[in-house]
């Protein structure tokens, strides 16, 4: 099977769903790609969207601690992560196939309900002051701004 097949198709609310079946592997990785990211936010909202994405791996419903949600992965001998760029946000998991339904929950549930508990918050806006500061030490990162 090549990877130029998949496999296209949209969903009733608008979700756009790409398939690429792989038939000789026994795991495989979930994407989300959400419109979400700098060039959306005004002046007063910027950094919004990547501190949610920080945000969401804190907890959500029916996974309410950071350590729930690494579990439900990491335990299984998945990854999960996120990254957020000017234009996107993206959240995947790579794990094996039996664990597809889990995993696709989870990751709906992190973007759909997040807890968002204000404690976590504050802590979290810590973080990623660190990283805006680590991206800083980086030549290429500050001539590509």
């Amino acid at each position: 099977m090549s990877l130029q097949t998949f496999e296209l198709f949209q969903l009733p609310n608008g979700l756009r769903v790409v398939y690429t079946p792989i038939s000789c592997v026994r795991s495989l990785a979930i994407g989300l790609y959400l419109q979400v990211g700098a060039r959306y936010e005004s002046d007063e909202e910027a950094g919004v969207s990547h501190f949610l994405e920080h945000m969401v791996f804190k907890g959500c419903r029916g996974w309410p601690t950071a350590l729930d949600i690494a579990n439900a992965v990491e335990g299984r001998g998945g990854y999960l992560n996120a990254s957020t760029s000017y234009e996107f946000t993206t959240f995947w998991i790579k794990i094996g196939a039996r664990h597809w339904r889990e995993s696709l929950k989870l990751l709906a549930s992190m973007i759909q309900t997040p807890l968002l508990d204000a404690s976590e918050m504050e802590r979290e806006r810590d973080v990623i002051l660190d990283e805006i500061a680590m991206y800083r030490d980086v030549p290429e990162d500050l001539a590509a701004q």
